[in-house]
């Protein structure tokens, strides 16, 4: 890993990009390390390679003639209308959310008497009344399974069992 990040200080060298005392030193570092030296040249010729022998491709056309044919293709297409954008299909684009929320806002304020099972109490919102310090419950009802099933927790349990 130390040996990669030296090769890309050597190549951000080589680039011209390290700042002055970094470049000092890797300078220094070149002349002692034939090793490095044989990597800079490497890396030298390479860089000259590419800028000298770069392949030019030039576009027969101005830029502006491209971004004036994409213009008048986009000016040619026509305007698509969505499928039934009637009246009725607006007032249902609003109707049908505004419906699905009422729907559920009434299956969960509906009193819970009507239900099923004896355990209907242990809904969301039951309070259950202990003498034990820090409790917490959590209940569970599976409707599938005609069961509820509640945890308690007593953390302060075991200070009355010592005495405390």
């Amino acid at each position: 890993m130390k040996e990669l990040d030296h090769a890309l200080k050597l190549q951000a060298y080589v680039d011209g990009e390290l700042p002055d005392r970094e470049a000092r030193a890797m300078a220094e570092s070149l002349k002692r390390d034939e090793r490095q030296q044989a990597l800079h040249d490497g890396l030298r010729s390479i860089k000259a390679l590419l800028r000298d022998n770069e392949l030019e491709l030039p576009v027969p056309e101005t830029r502006e003639f491209y971004w004036s044919q994409i213009q008048r293709g986009i000016a040619a297409e026509p305007v698509q209308r969505a499928s039934g954008a009637g009246l009725l299909s607006g007032w249902l684009r609003w109707l049908v959310p505004v419906g699905a929320t009422a729907l559920l806002c009434v299956y969960w304020l509906w009193p819970t008497a009507g239900r099923s099972g004896s355990a209907s109490g242990l809904l969301v919102g039951h309070e259950i009344e202990t003498p034990l310090a820090e409790t917490t419950s959590f209940a569970f009802r599976s409707e599938s399974a005609a069961m509820t099933v509640v945890w308690v927790e007593t953390r302060g349990l075991h200070n009355l069992a010592s005495g405390e």
